[in-house]
């Protein structure tokens, strides 16, 4: 019997006889059928968004047929890196990983169906500006009732109050920067009512097709006439 480097030994299976294999699947398993379902993940959704919000799903599309991909190991001499026309070099770059990490066909038709947002900061649409009316709102009507109780500074009271509504009292510390804010967020929530008592004088009928009228706003808002 032959023996190892240590010393000890070892069994040769004979020559002909492959070792026997469990099969492929279990009884309460079902084999699948087709390819299986491949999503990309977030990092690789957005870097292919970013692509075809910087140059088109059909750019991105006729750009992936013409990127090399590089066989494994150090590359020859005399290779050329990709170097596509409307794309950078970093895109590129960029670009061939995709394609080597999934398929051409595949990034393809991600291209297509991948919603490429805007540049900056994603916009929240009319959220802010109808918060700030709900703000000043509040604000106002809790002012009044600290004014009837004979209140000097109503509006400072009030946000105080919204503080530590949102805060809880004790601990937590009114600084002044938040009041700042709190008080700039009112006044713009102030403007946003004028400017709709505004609309609502120059375009009556509008503003009645919308179900609009002046009695509908807050008792503080004073329109000009």
């Amino acid at each position: 019997m032959p023996r190892n480097r240590k010393g000890r030994r070892t069994e040769v299976p004979p020559r002909g006889r492959r070792p026997r294999r469990g099969p492929k699947y279990t009884l309460t398993q079902a084999p699948q059928q087709g390819e299986p379902d491949r999503s990309l993940p977030d990092a690789d959704r957005r870097a292919l968004g970013r692509l075809a919000r910087a140059y088109g799903p059909d750019t991105i599309g006729i750009a992936v047929k013409g990127v090399v991909l590089p066989k494994v190991g150090r590359p020859r001499c005399g290779w050329e890196r990709n170097a596509l026309a409307p794309l950078s070099l970093a895109d590129t770059k960029e670009l061939a990983r995709l394609v080597r990490k999934y398929e051409r066909e595949f990034i393809i038709g991600a291209a297509h169906q991948v919603v490429p947002r805007d540049a900056g900061r994603p916009r929240l649409g009319d959220e802010p500006y109808y918060e700030r009316m709900h703000l000043a709102d509040w604000l106002k009507d809790c002012a009044e009732e600290y004014r009837a109780r004979g209140s000097r500074y109503p509006e400072h009271d009030a946000a105080l109050e919204l503080h530590e509504l949102l805060f809880g009292g004790g601990s937590a510390v009114v600084s002044d920067a938040w009041l700042k804010t709190i008080k700039n967020k009112r006044l713009l929530g102030e403007k946003g009512y004028r400017n709709l008592a505004r609309q609502i004088q120059e375009q009556p009928k509008a503003a009645k097709a919308h179900g609009m009228r002046l009695k509908s706003l807050p008792r503080w808002l004073k329109p000009q006439k």
